[in-house]
């Protein structure tokens, strides 16, 4: 789940699908099926996408992302 939660904090940060992939040096699809698969680990929708052009986190994204985006500096750190 931890390569999940860093596709999602990415695709978080740049809004963005194809950007986030380019990030983490892996495919947009690699990414759009971690994000669904840790949105149905989740049970709950974490990122609104209204075509290509807009990602939007839900309700439930920002608490994920924010939990995920202070462990990941905390791991970095140490």
């Amino acid at each position: 789940m931890f390569k999940q939660l860093e596709t999602f904090c990415a695709v978080y940060e740049t809004r963005n699908f194809s950007h986030a992939a380019e990030q983490l040096f892996i495919s947009q699809p690699t990414v759009s099926t971690q994000i669904k698969q840790l949105e149905a680990d989740l049970q709950t929708t974490l990122l609104t996408r209204n075509g290509r052009q807009e990602i939007i986190p839900t309700a439930s994204g920002q608490p994920v992302s924010y939990t995920h985006l202070r462990a990941h500096e905390t791991l970095r750190h140490l």
